[in-house]
């Protein structure tokens, strides 16, 4: 019974992990790349900044980032972007001291598109 409880609950988590759209052709998709100076905020730890495409509209215009801790910052990219024109969107971290974070999650906005999302 063991097993199968936790057999079940891998297959749920994995399942969980692969929502979003599946992209398999990337000709028509591009690179996007930035960093993030954290060192003047209060969180020491991003973990997401959002890409927003507003040229050309589309339907679904936000777009993850992966990130890197790089310096006092944050490289954050995205190889899934489609052609057109983007902008970071927002940013949310938290403060940490070492392995141990703050229930506090800091969010901040760039422009006046995120203020509405965020």
């Amino acid at each position: 019974m063991l097993k199968q409880l936790s057999l079940l609950c891998s297959v749920l988590l994995l399942s969980a992990c692969a929502t979003g759209d599946r992209i398999t052709e990337y000709r028509d998709r591009s690179l996007g790349y930035g960093w993030l100076d954290i060192k003047d905020v209060d969180a020491n730890r991003l973990h997401s900044v959002d890409i927003y495409q507003f040229r050309p509209q589309t339907s679904k215009p936000y777009y993850p980032a992966q990130l890197i801790k790089f310096k006092d910052g944050f490289l954050y990219y995205s190889m899934v972007l489609p052609n057109g024109s983007h902008k970071t969107l927002s940013a949310s971290g938290q403060s940490c001291l070492g392995i141990i974070c703050s229930n506090t999650i800091y969010t901040y906005a760039f422009g006046p598109k995120a203020a509405g999302r965020t």
